[in-house]
C-alpha cells in the first residue's frame, strides 16, 4: 500500500469521527444549560429525544448506502455529497438553536426584572455574580476595566433602550476585595438566587417558549443523522475496498478514527465554550472540509453487490435467534446499547455540573483506552476466549457508572471514562467480531444489519427517551441528584452481565471470509 494511499484513508477516518466529537458530546448541555447560561433549558426528555435523531439515522442510512453507493454512483461522490448537505444543516442547526435562544433568553430576563429577591431584582444579581466570577478569574486585572455585562443583560438592555451610563447609576454591593472574600459572597449570592431562578425556570412561559426549539430541531437533526451515519459505512467501505489487505490493515486506519475524536474533545474543551451553538458550527465547517476531500479519494464505482433493505435490517438473520446464545447476546447487546445512552447524552452535563476543567477534552479519556483495548482485543481473546472477553466488556461498562455514581473526580476521571473506553472496545467491537464468526456466509450482511439495528438503533433510541425521564426525576429545584441517576444504568447493566455469563454459552470459533468482513454502522460512545 502505498504511503499516498494510507495518508488518504487515514485522513478520511480522522475527519469522518471528528466532525461528530465536534457537535455530540457538548450539544446536550447546550440543550439542557439555564438561559441566563447561554443554553435553551430544555428538560432531560427532549434532550434525549433529540440526541435520539441518530439512532433514528441509523435506521434509515441503509437506504442510502443501497441504493446511492451500492448501485447508482461512485462511493467517494456519494460521501461529499452527504458531507455537504451535512454542512449545510449542521448551519441550519446552529441558526435555528440561535434563533430560539435568543426568544428564551429575551422571556427569561423579562421574568428575572420582575422576580425580587432580598433587596434586589434577580436579575440584578445575576450580574453581580458573573462580576465576581470575572475578578476570580483574574484577580490582578479586574477593575482595570468595566466588569462585562453577561450577553443576555446587554441584550435586554439594548432592546429597553438602556444605557450602560444610565445603569452605571444603579447601586451594586461593591466586589469583595480578596478571593476568599469574593467566594464567601459567592456563596450567599447562590444561598438567594437559587430559589428565584428555580421560579423563573418553571415559569410556563419560559417552558413554552423553550419547547418551540424541539420540533423544528428534531426534523433538521434526523435529516442530518440519516446524512452522517450513511457516511460511517460509506467511510468504512471505501477504506476496506481500497486497502491490499483490509483483515489486517482496516483496524490501524480505523484507528485514526477514534483520534479524530479525541482530537475533536480536545479543540472543543479548551477553545470553544461548552454552552454555545460554536461547536456546531465549527462540525459544519469540518463536514464541508470533508466533502472537498472526498472527491480525492480513491475512485470507488459501485460495488454492483448491492444489499437488499430486507438485508440491511437483518430480516434473514432472524433465524439465527433459534440459537439460544445468539439469542441471549442480542438481548444483553440491546440492554447494554439501552444503558450506554445515559453515557451518551449525559455525561458533558454531568462533567459540568461536577467542576470538572475543560469537560468535553476530559470526556477524551475514554478514547485513549478504547484504542488500547481495541489493540489489546486479539491477545485477550486469545488468553480468556470470546465469552469471558464479552463479559469482560459488560463489567467494565457497569464499573463506569459506578465511577461516575461516586461524584468524585477520582471516581469519575481515574475509574469511570477509563472504564469506558475497555467496555466499549471489549463489548462492542468484539460483538462485531462475534456476529460475524456465527453467522453463516450468506448471512453474514444480514447478521451485522440485525445487531446494528438492534443496538445503534432501537436500543439507543429508547435508552435516550428513557435516560431523559430518569434525570428528569432525578431533577429537584433546578439541581440534578446525578448518584441516583447513575446506579440505574449500573445496576442495570450489572444485572445484564449476569445474565449473560449464566445462559451464554462459548462460541466455536469459524475462520472469517476477508471478503466478506465490511463493518457496518458503528457511532462511538461520546
Amino acid at each position: 500500500m502505498s504511503v499516498s494511499l494510507r495518508l488518504r484513508l487515514s485522513l478520511l477516518m480522522f475527519l469522518q469521527y471528528a466532525i461528530l466529537g465536534l457537535w455530540a458530546v457538548t450539544l446536550p448541555t447546550f440543550l439542557k444549560s439555564p438561559p441566563n447560561e447561554g443554553g435553551l433549558a430544555l428538560p432531560a426528555r427532549d434532550v434525549g429525544l433529540l440526541y435520539g435523531t441518530l439512532a433514528l439515522g441509523a435506521t434509515i442510512a441503509p437506504v442510502f448506502v443501497g441504493l446511492l453507493a451500492d448501485r447508482l454512483f461512485a462511493t467517494q461522490r456519494v460521501l461529499a455529497l452527504l458531507h455537504f448537505a451535512g454542512a449545510v444543516l449542521l448551519i441550519a442547526a446552529a441558526i435555528t438553536c440561535e434563533k430560539h435562544r435568543n426568544e428564551v433568553t429575551f422571556v427569561f430576563d423579562q421574568l428575572a426584572m420582575s422576580e425580587p429577591v432580598a433587596d434586589a431584582e434577580l436579575w440584578r444579581f445575576l450580574w453581580e455574580k458573573e462580576s465576581i466570577q470575572h475578578y476570580l478569574a483574574d484577580p490582578d486585572g479586574y477593575g482595570k476595566t468595566p466588569p462585562p455585562l453577561p450577553p443576555h443583560i446587554q441584550r435586554l438592555l439594548n432592546w429597553l433602550g438602556i444605557s450602560r451610563q444610565r445603569l452605571a447609576s444603579v447601586e451594586f454591593r461593591a466586589i469583595p476585595t480578596t478571593p476568599d472574600a469574593a467566594r464567601q459572597r459567592l456563596t450567599e449570592l447562590d444561598r438567594v438566587i437559587r430559589p428565584a431562578l428555580v421560579r423563573v425556570l418553571a415559569d410556563p412561559k419560559l417552558s413554552a417558549v423553550s419547547r418551540q426549539t424541539v420540533a423544528p430541531l428534531f426534523a433538521i437533526l434526523l435529516g442530518y443523522a440519516c446524512c452522517y451515519v450513511a457516511t460511517i459505512t460509506l467511510a468504512n467501505s471505501l477504506t476496506f475496498r481500497n486497502l491490499p489487505d483490509p483483515a489486517h490493515q482496516f483496524g490501524q486506519v480505523r484507528a485514526l478514527g477514534t483520534v479524530g475524536w479525541i482530537g475533536a474533545g480536545v479543540f472543543v474543551g479548551v477553545f470553544l465554550p461548552t454552552v454555545s451553538s460554536l461547536p456546531i458550527i465549527a462540525a459544519a465547517l469540518a463536514s464541508f472540509g470533508m466533502a472537498v476531500f472526498a472527491l480525492f479519494l480513491p475512485h470507488t464505482p459501485p460495488s454492483g453487490k448491492s444489499r437488499t433493505l430486507a438485508d440491511a435490517l437483518g430480516v434473514p438473520a432472524l433465524k439465527m435467534l433459534a440459537d439460544r446464545s445468539f439469542l441471549v447476546f442480542v438481548l444483553t447487546a440491546l440492554a447494554s446499547s439501552f444503558l450506554m445512552a445515559f453515557h451518551n447524552v449525559f455525561t458533558n452535563p454531568f462533567l459540568v455540573d461536577l467542576g470538572v476543567p475543560v469537560p468535553a477534552a476530559a470526556q477524551t479519556l475514554g478514547q485513549y483506552t478504547e484504542v488500547a483495548g481495541i489493540l489489546l482485543i486479539p491477545i485477550v481473546r486469545g488468553w480468556i476466549g470470546m465469552k469471558r472477553l464479552l463479559l469482560v466488556g459488560l463489567l467494565a461498562s457497569g464499573g463506569r457508572f459506578l465511577g461516575y455514581a461516586s461524584q468524585s473526580w477520582t471516581g469519575v476521571l481515574a475509574i469511570g471514562l477509563p472504564l469506558h473506553g475497555i467496555g466499549f472496545s471489549f463489548f462492542y467491537i468484539t460483538a462485531a467480531i462475534y456476529v460475524d464468526q456465527q453467522a453463516p456466509p450468506d448471512l453474514r450482511a444480514s447478521a451485522q444489519g440485525l445487531v446494528t439495528l438492534i443496538t445503534v438503533g432501537a436500543g439507543a433510541l429508547l435508552g435516550n427517551w428513557f435516560s431523559g425521564r430518569i434525570v428528569d426525576w432525578n431533577t429537584s429545584a433546578g439541581t440534578v441528584d446525578w448518584r441516583h441517576v447513575w446506579l440505574v444504568p449500573a445496576v442495570g447493566t450489572l444485572i445484564a452481565a449476569c445474565g449473560f455469563a449464566l445462559l451464554f454459552r462459548e462460541p466455536v470459533r469459524q475462520p472469517p471470509v476477508a471478503d466478506e468482513i465490511v463493518p457496518d454502522v458503528e457511532l462511538p460512545g461520546a
